[in-house]
């Protein structure tokens, strides 16, 4: 995991929050199976490896309890991906996080 999202779970977990990173989309799909009661949201990127942002939410989105979903993104989406974002209400924040150099 970048040096950077790291930074941003533990900013949010010296707020208070509980944070469960994840490196790819079935690893973060597999930590909702085990944790599900207790998460409220799941900032996500749109692309990541084995599975993305968006099928991501639309395996978590049929879930009782869903969480609700915030992803960021270095890359355009576009087209369907874009309006299935847009029509699902999940909002999109289009920011590259660079990973620091080592």
């Amino acid at each position: 995991m970048w040096p950077r999202v790291r930074a941003i779970g533990e900013s949010l977990a010296g707020l208070g929050y509980r944070v469960f990173p994840a490196a790819t989309g079935a690893e973060a799909l597999a930590l909702f199976d085990a944790q599900g009661q207790g998460i409220d949201l799941v900032l996500s990127d749109l692309v990541m490896p084995e599975m993305g942002g968006l099928e991501l939410f639309r395996r978590l989105r049929p879930r009782p309890l869903a969480p609700k979903l915030l992803i960021m993104t270095g890359h355009a989406p576009e087209g369907s991906t874009y309006s299935e974002l847009c029509q699902a209400g999940i909002p999109l924040a289009a920011q590259t996080i660079h990973p620091w150099p080592t």
